[in-house]
């Protein structure tokens, strides 16, 4: 499966933020309903910000055992925020 290189964007569409995440778009709207996800509406369609993603998967994880970012399949993958040079999602 070949990722596209997300790295010079602020915001993702559904899809992308899908294809990222390695979730289906179907998930996407269901954890945006649930309000675990929160999207920019400030468009016609939702744009959800990489530093959302990160958000999403720093609360989502935290219960979790530490291990390295991407060890489960999910985020391994999403673009480093400024200031980030470890490879781990803060």
């Amino acid at each position: 499966m070949h990722t596209q290189d997300y790295s010079n964007r602020l915001a993702l569409t559904r899809g992308e933020a899908s294809e990222l995440l390695g979730l289906s778009a179907v998930t996407i709207d269901r954890l945006t309903k649930r309000g675990l996800l929160r999207p920019s509406r400030a468009t016609r369609r939702p744009l959800y910000a990489i530093a959302e993603l990160h958000r999403f998967l720093n609360e989502s994880t935290a219960d979790l055992p530490s291990s390295s970012p991407g060890a489960n399949g999910i985020g391994g993958n999403l673009p480093k925020r400024g200031g980030e040079t470890d490879g781990k999602v803060n």
